[in-house]
C-alpha cells in the first residue's frame, strides 16, 4: 500500500515538473537545477518503486554495463586542431585501455559515440570509424538544434546520417553495420586502383 502511494505521488509530481526552472535557485541548488534533475528524478524513483513490487528472481543474472556519452571533439568552443588531437588521443589510448577486458563471449567493451552532426568533419569522424571497425564502438546521432520545423529537423537528420555513413558508422536495417560495407568498398577501390596501375587508399 505504501509503495503504491509513493509511486502515485511521484508520478503526479513528475507530470508538472517540466514547468519548473530550478536553475534560478541560488547557490548549489541552482547548479543542481541546471542538471534538470526535476525532469527525470521522479521517473527514476517511480521505476525503483515498481521494481520493489516485483517478485524476487533466483538464479543466474546477466549484468549489462552501458557506457555512452555525447562525444563532442569540439566541446567548449575548441578549435579544429584541438579537436583532432582529442580524437587522435582517444583512437590511440582506447584500444589499449580495453585490451584486458572481455565479456563471457570474448567481446571487448563497445563504446557508443553520440556524435553531433553539427561538428562533422572527416578528420574527426574517421578515427572513430576505425574503432567501430575494430569492434570497439558504435556511433549514434546527436544533434544540437533549436527553433526547428519538422522539415528543417528532418533535413538535419538526413544530412548527418549521410555524412556519418560515408565512414561506415551507421547500422543498417538488416542488422549489418555500415562499417562492413565501407571496408568492402574501400578494399574494392584499392584492388581496382592496383589493376589500373595506380596507388590505393594509402597514396
Amino acid at each position: 500500500m505504501l509503495r503504491s502511494l509513493v509511486s502515485r505521488g511521484v508520478s503526479i509530481v513528475g507530470q508538472h515538473a517540466w514547468k519548473l526552472d530550478l536553475g534560478k535557485l541560488p547557490g548549489p541548488l541552482g547548479k543542481l537545477g541546471q542538471k534538470e534533475l526535476h525532469l527525470w528524478l521522479s521517473g527514476w524513483l517511480e521505476d525503483r518503486a515498481a521494481r520493489l513490487r516485483k517478485p524476487k528472481v533466483e538464479g543466474t543474472r546477466h549484468l549489462l554495463f552501458c557506457l555512452c556519452d555525447h562525444y563532442e571533439p569540439l566541446h567548449g568552443d575548441a578549435g579544429m586542431d584541438q579537436g583532432i588531437e582529442r580524437v587522435r588521443a582517444w583512437r590511440t589510448v582506447y584500444p589499449k585501455l580495453t585490451d584486458r577486458f572481455r565479456d563471457t563471449n570474448g567481446r571487448a567493451p563497445v563504446h557508443s559515440y553520440f556524435y553531433p552532426g553539427d561538428q562533422y568533419d572527416p578528420r574527426l569522424v574517421e578515427p572513430i570509424s576505425e574503432l567501430c571497425g575494430l569492434g570497439l564502438g558504435e556511433m549514434e546521432v546527436h544533434l544540437h538544434h533549436d527553433n526547428d520545423t519538422r522539415a528543417s529537423l528532418a533535413k538535419q537528420f538526413e544530412d548527418t546520417l549521410r555524412d556519418l555513413d560515408r565512414h561506415g558508422t551507421m547500422a543498417k536495417k538488416d542488422g549489418k553495420g555500415g562499417n562492413d560495407t565501407a571496408n568492402k568498398d574501400k578494399k574494392g577501390g584499392d584492388e581496382q586502383a592496383s589493376k589500373d596501375g595506380k596507388g590505393g587508399a594509402g597514396e
